[in-house]
């Protein structure tokens, strides 16, 4: 089974995102962490929690992939002194 398009697009837009993201599993479980790898053709994507531990999941087991987290790249604004 191949991952759909729509999921490959989601975990890509999820992997360039700067914040914590919130993948939905099959079962109805979800796990919270930042996308820091991701490999359509070996289908899996690397997580770390908050804990500092990485989880690695297969895209068979992912229904959904959501950007819930603050997205920490704010660029730097010039001061008006």
């Amino acid at each position: 089974m191949t991952a759909s398009r729509e999921l490959q697009d989601k975990i890509e837009a999820a992997f360039g995102y700067r914040g914590d993201v919130t993948v939905d599993h099959v079962g109805g479980a979800t796990t919270e962490g930042f996308l820091s790898n991701r490999d359509h053709d070996k289908r899996i994507l690397d997580l770390f929690l908050e804990s500092g531990e990485m989880v690695r999941l297969s895209y068979s087991d992912v229904t959904d992939i959501r950007l819930t987290g603050k997205d920490h790249f704010v660029p730097f604004e010039k001061s008006e002194s």
